[in-house]
């Protein structure tokens, strides 16, 4: 399971033009002696506790700013380890709080030391251990200055200005620092622009750890962070003159189709699929799909079909469902269009366990009982095969589900099997709102995905005194076991001479779970 999360600016927070790697001691180190300076001194050790010879050790103030402080990095007092991983620096004012920060020259591997008081003749720092990195990613307002604006690590080397920040969505931008220090981090600060506007402190500690991701937001909402690796057709690639060139185009398209979950309050999580490697593939697109995901959550594929066709969704949604792949594949001329910025939109929504609302959807043409069709509500997730209906809006049963599935990776649709209300019923009602007892109900099925209805019912009865009726069991899973086997429900009621009809879709049955799991869900039919 990886998380990290979505909404805004990816910076690559690298530190000059080395892989920062640190390891923070247990601080502050106060030595007390006399006289006016301090010898301050310490050791170097590998990840194997070895002493770490020919290691880069800076001592630098504790407030110092890389980008905007008064001394230069470079005019800092500097040592490199001997062969015993000691360091020396002589002549250091007392009083003064420092950080260690160290890099191994063949391996890169660093350590942060921070909170040191110079005290007395001699400070000896405690042991610190090389380390490999962790992450760190940032949230900060949509008003920073990505031209002047920077991000610091208070204390340290480490800076980046926003200059390659990249919106996708939201009134927010997300930061990544990548090898970031294991350990407690001194402050975190974000400044605007220069001449600095007053800097924001986004954490006062961050506890980081080798190889996982640390979050730190200027907003309450947590990130959600998903990897996607993108694998793209040779057929692809060779139409836009090479991966190179490809890649823009995608990092674009998948922008823009992740502004979607962040341009609205209604997640409650900040969403950023991170495109974080590519490839060009030679194979059948099903023969890549079933290929390990290593290290990713997902897999995104752009697959060239000259012809324009070869699209065979429900072999998708099972390899979806399987192996946490999601593609477009069409011409490669028209994969980048709006259209299929859209498709992709849905299709980062069902990797997240939504639901695509044509699965419940109707054709007029395959409805033998009463001859209408049923297309669904408006929704992003709708939008892929349905434009008409499709909106810039989220519908609520999908909201529903990304939040139940927060930045948790694996088995996402589950929850699509289990969210519905304790009971479901039919409540009749006249135009004036009273109980119609007596009236007959006949339910009718739309099997999950199948757009047709059966042309009898799968269940009857008729209404009580208080003009309700109540179903056995769950209607759209009459089965055991983790399966789905009805998308919608046609209910008819016949009171007389009158007969009439109501839609009840499963995403209608799941939003009221998510309202009251415990309630009995009555779908309303009126005279």
């Amino acid at each position: 399971m990886k998380r990290s999360n979505s909404v805004a600016l990816l910076v690559a927070f690298l530190a000059g033009t080395a892989c920062v790697v640190f390891m923070h001691c247990s601080m502050p180190t106060q030595i007390s002696g006399g006289g006016s300076d301090t010898e301050i001194t310490g050791k170097i050790v590998d990840q194997n506790g070895n002493p770490a010879l020919n290691t880069l050790v800076r001592l630098i103030p504790y407030a110092f700013n890389p980008v905007q402080g008064a001394i230069a990095l470079d005019s800092l007092p500097a040592d490199t380890t001997d062969s015993t991983g000691t360091y020396r620096f002589p002549s250091i004012d007392t009083g003064g709080i420092y950080t260690i920060e160290a890099v191994h020259s063949v391996g890169r591997t660093r350590s942060l030391c921070t909170g040191i008081k110079a005290l007395g003749s001699k400070t000896n720092v405690p042991t610190c251990a090389l380390s490999s990195p962790g992450s760190i990613r940032f949230i900060v307002r949509d008003t920073v200055d990505t031209t002047a604006g920077y991000i610091y690590i208070k204390g340290t080397s480490v800076s980046r200005n926003l200059s390659g920040a990249l919106s996708i969505g939201g009134s927010y931008y997300a930061g990544v620092r990548d090898s970031a220090p294991p350990g407690d981090m001194p402050p975190i600060i974000l400044v605007s622009g220069i001449p600095s506007n007053a800097p924001v402190v986004l954490a006062n500690t961050v506890i980081v750890t080798p190889f996982d991701t640390a979050r730190v937001s200027v907003t309450t909402k947590p990130l959600w962070h998903f990897s996607l690796v993108v694998a793209v057709d040779k057929g692809v690639s060779d139409y836009y003159g090479g991966l190179n060139s490809v890649i823009p185009r995608i990092q674009s398209q998948v922008r823009a189709a992740s502004k979607a979950f962040n341009d609205t309050s209604a997640f409650n999580g900040i969403i950023d699929f991170g495109v974080d490697s590519f490839y060009v593939y030679t194979t059948d697109l099903f023969d890549e799909m079933v290929k390990p995901l290593g290290s990713f959550d997902y897999r995104l594929l752009y697959d060239n079909a000259t012809d324009g066709t070869g699209r065979d969704f429900g072999k998708r949604d099972e390899l979806i469902k399987r192996y946490s792949n999601i593609y477009l594949q069409d011409n490669a001329s028209v994969l980048f269009t709006q259209t299929y910025t859209g498709i992709l939109t849905a299709l980062l929504g069902e990797l997240r366990g939504c639901l695509h609302l044509t699965e419940c959807g109707v054709d007029s043409a395959k409805n033998s009982v009463n001859k209408t069709g049923y297309y669904g509500v408006p929704s992003y997730m709708n939008i892929s095969y349905n434009p008409v209906y499709g909106s810039n809006v989220w519908d609520a049963y999908n909201v529903h589900i990304a939040n139940y599935n927060a930045d948790n990776v694996g088995n996402e649709r589950n929850v699509i099997y289990k969210a519905f209300p304790a009971k479901t019923g039919i409540s009749v009602r006249s135009n004036t709102g009273t109980p119609v007892a007596g009236a007959g109900i006949r339910v009718y099925g739309s099997m999950l995905d199948s757009d047709s209805l059966t042309s009898k019912p799968l269940f009857q009865g008729v209404t009580d005194t208080a003009g309700l009726w109540l179903f056995t069991g769950n209607p759209f899973k009459p089965d055991t076991g983790n399966t789905i086997k009805y998308g919608n429900l046609l209910i008819s009621a016949v009171a007389g001479s009158d007969t009439a009809f109501a839609w009840l879709p499963l995403f209608e049955a799941g939003t009221a779970y998510f309202i009251d799991q415990n309630m009995t869900l009555f779908k309303e039919i009126t005279f």
